[in-house]
Parts: structure tokens; sequence; C-alpha cells
């Protein structure tokens, strides 16, 4: 699965921000497991660390895939639920984890 992009859902790239609640998402450490999407996550490219997540989920056993959805719960919310990026992943990792 591609990733989609910023302008396919009609949304700029988010601006740059700290990594804030995405490590403590319910026990799964981020900085740990995932090093591979804080420094996109840091510049505002949720889009590019969500893709790898679901890469990730779609390859994992059950609980890794626990633990990524875990994460990119996570993000939707810092994104806000209603962020089309939000809920164009929301959708893809149903289908991953389902």
């Amino acid at each position: 699965m591609g990733a989609l992009s910023p302008t396919a859902v009609g949304v700029p790239r988010q601006p740059a921000r700290p990594v804030r609640g995405i490590p403590a998402a319910r026990g799964a450490h981020c900085e740990r497991e995932y090093p591979e999407i804080l420094g996109p996550v840091a510049e505002g490219d949720y889009e590019r660390a969500l893709a790898w997540l679901l890469d990730r989920a779609m390859a994992a056993e059950p609980a890794e895939k626990n633990r990524v959805r875990e994460v990119m719960v996570a993000i939707f919310e810092e994104l806000g639920q209603e962020h089309p990026l939000a809920t164009a992943y929301r959708r893809r990792l149903a289908t991953a984890l389902y």
C-alpha cells in the first residue's frame, strides 16, 4: 500500500513540533520500539510516520500489531479525529488489523 500524500487528502504538512504524548501511548515506547517515526513526527510529517507504522502493522505478529495500533491511535489523537490523515489511516489500519 502506498502512502497518501498530504496534498492527496487536501492537507498541507503540519508545522514541526515536539513529539508529545506519543511515546507514552499505553505502554508503547516509540523511542525504543519505533525510532523510525520520531523524526517525521517531530517535523510534522505525520503521513510518513503513519505509512511506516501501517506497513509495520501489516507484517507484524498480533502482539506487535496491538502496539503499532496504540501508537497510531496516539497520532490520530494528536492530529484530531476529524483530520483527513487520521480518517484515512484509521480505515487503513482497521483493514490491516481485521
